[in-house]
């Protein structure tokens, strides 16, 4: 079974978060930074496609979370990810997506606090979630 990535936009970078197979991967591709605190590679939005595309290379699929990074210029608010992330994937799927990010964006596991947030709300809003 193919390995799902979702690559996040927030303002004018995007975020993966990526199982560790993968890290050869993401250093390959330049401009990149890893961000220890939500344990997730950084890129500028324009690396969008480069990285999509690095990624499907090896197997992964990959779901866009916001606006296509290399069509749009426009700067989404802070929760228009989750929400977008949980319109793709649905409510069914939905409820096992938020449980694998909040493990990796949860402050409790050293995650970033406002990322959670924004998911909890995105769960919330789209698929009536209490949690």
């Amino acid at each position: 079974m193919a390995t799902k990535i979702f690559i996040i936009v927030d303002g004018s970078e995007i975020r993966v978060s990526i199982p560790f197979d993968y890290k050869d991967v993401c250093r390959d591709i330049r401009g990149r930074r890893w961000d220890d605190a939500s344990k997730q590679w950084i890129w500028p939005i324009g690396k969008a496609r480069e990285v999509a595309d690095a990624l499907r290379m090896v197997g992964c699929i990959v779901k866009n979370v916001g606006p296509t990074a290399a069509s749009s210029p426009s700067t989404p608010s802070s929760t228009d990810w989750a929400e977008a992330l949980f319109r793709q994937v649905g409510c069914g799927e939905g409820q096992k997506v938020y449980r694998r990010l909040s493990a990796t964006l949860h402050p409790d596991v050293g995650g970033d606090g406002r990322l959670q947030q924004q998911l909890n709300d995105g769960w919330r809003r789209c698929c009536g979630g209490g949690r």
